[in-house]
């Protein structure tokens, strides 16, 4: 079993779990996990960061089926499965997944 058929089963729950926890207008916070400081972090933020720190850029790459394997490539699609569908939620998601790929560096 490849490590992408692994990880798909608990990225499609997380996704779920935050799509209905944090999604929509920024709702939820929950603690700094990153490395940038600076307090309390969306749950969209939370969702980016979490399903971005499953893998390798190139894993989740392959895991979303996103043609481009590029750090920023991948965020922007994890933003859209993440995101509440706001602009800040989509943004959020997007560092929250870039902050994870950088800390695996």
């Amino acid at each position: 079993m490849s490590a992408a058929s692994r990880f798909a089963p608990v990225l499609i729950a997380t996704v779920v779990l935050l799509a209905g926890c944090g999604g929509g207008g920024g709702g939820a916070t929950v603690g700094d996990t990153s490395d940038t400081g600076g307090g309390a972090q969306s749950g969209a933020y939370q969702g980016g960061f979490e399903i971005c720190s499953g893998g390798t850029v190139e894993e989740i790459a392959n895991l979303y089926g996103v043609p481009e394997g590029t750090a920023e490539a991948v965020a922007e699609v994890i933003a859209e499965a993440v995101s509440g569908g706001t602009q800040e939620d989509a943004a959020d998601a997007t560092q929250g997944c870039l902050d994870a790929f950088a800390q695996q560096k």
